[in-house]
């Protein structure tokens, strides 16, 4: 395996990266003082310039004042501890960002200002870098390639020189602890850590420990290398749907949260049953006009993976529900079991959820839409 070592594997992730719709740059290529600089510091681990034009791209809404404070707001946010903080950043990059501002009549208004474009991934900036220089309360730290979106470090990936054996991802674990310990800043908007020695390539949290890393197969499920995982689960679609969708917090007995995944077979078995619900609902059907809503005998897991589950279209019921506004085609009500983290969805609820159609990767997801509180249908309309 001669010239075989981090550096090949390193370019080689690059080249992957953007042939999956990642633009790519050299670390000090975008330092201060290189050639197309991009931050102020190596402190900066937020490449600010990048999130302030998506603020603005996103929400033309919104006046500068608003956008300011939602800028703030992201780069500085509070807790005593680098999950608790990764925790309020997750909301902030799925919900939104709270933000107020007075509108022409001098009246306050309330708004949310969106860090990403989850319907359309390829609206996000979306950039690659190897050797990204931080230095944090004097450590220097350069990990091996980081994915921005919109600036924000959202995956971090760690290679090891292969060669070490089984020792390799603990290796490349423990310098992903050395990372958290000295350079924190960069894990603030972490969705995915990645470890891998070229071959072999595994997926997990901010809070996992190794025996939690997994491999990530492709659907065909061909070899879990590091090729198979980039074209599996850091596209920016999939990293975005990730983030969103199969993300959750729970609270690890002693009062401390803990940050899980879907691992691959329990991501294709989310959209297996999604794509049932999609064919029994109609789903992606066009039209403008209200349309009742199906209730999906269906429980979506709260704080938990459930497995996939088989949708007969002749138990789907139908009910009306006051959202003040038109109901869109592809919108059903679910319940959703368990201990949630989101505050707001008790155990039990019924849900208003909406699964758009097939995407171009043929990749289906949903989301839930309301769920502030318990859901009650008025009346049903029979069964189909």
């Amino acid at each position: 395996m001669s010239g075989f070592n981090e550096d090949t594997v390193e370019y080689a992730a690059l080249d992957w990266l953007g042939e999956a719709g990642w633009d790519t740059a050299f670390g000090p290529d975008i330092e201060p003082d290189g050639p197309h600089p991009e931050r102020s510091s190596l402190g900066e681990t937020i490449l600010t310039k990048r999130l302030r034009e998506a603020l603005e791209r996103l929400n033309p809404q919104l006046p500068a004042s608003a956008l300011e404070v939602a800028l703030t707001k992201v780069l500085r946010v509070p807790g005593p501890d680098l999950t608790t903080r990764n925790r309020t950043m997750h909301r902030l990059l799925v919900d939104g960002v709270d933000v107020e501002y007075r509108d022409a009549s001098g009246a306050i208004r309330g708004a949310k200002a969106a860090l990403i474009d989850f319907e359309n991934p390829a609206n996000n900036h979306l950039l690659a870098v190897n050797q990204f220089t931080i230095i944090e309360d004097s450590h220097n730290r350069r990990p091996d390639v980081i994915l921005f979106v919109n600036g924000l470090p959202l995956a971090v990936i760690e290679f090891k020189a292969p060669g070490l054996g089984d020792e390799w991802e603990h290796h490349a674990h423990n310098q992903i602890g050395t990372y958290k310990e000295e350079i924190p800043s960069l894990f603030t908007a972490n969705a995915a850590v990645v470890l891998s020695d070229g071959v072999v390539a595994k997926i997990g949290s901010l809070t996992a420990g190794t025996e939690w890393f997994k491999t990530w197969r492709t659907p065909g499920g061909s070899v879990n290398g590091l090729k198979e995982l980039i074209e599996g689960v850091l596209t920016p679609a999939a990293l975005l749907e990730l983030l969103r969708t199969f993300t959750v917090f729970e609270d690890d007995g002693g009062g401390a949260p803990v940050k899980k995944l879907a691992g691959y077979h329990q991501y294709y078995a989310v959209q297996e049953a999604l794509a049932s619900t999609v064919a029994a609902t109609g789903a992606g059907e066009s039209g403008a006009e209200p349309v009742p809503v199906p209730v999906i005998p269906l429980e979506f897991a709260a704080g938990a993976f459930g497995d996939g589950q088989t949708l007969i279209a002749d138990d789907v019921e139908w009910a009306t529900v006051d959202l003040g506004r038109s109901v869109e085609p592809g919108m059903f009500l679910a319940r959703v079991t368990g201990k949630s983290m989101e505050p707001r969805i008790p155990d039990g609820s019924l849900c208003l959820f909406r699964a758009p159609a097939t995407t171009a990767r043929a990749r289906v997801a949903t989301w839930w839409w309301s769920c502030v509180t318990p859901w009650t249908p008025r009346r049903a309309l029979g069964t189909r």
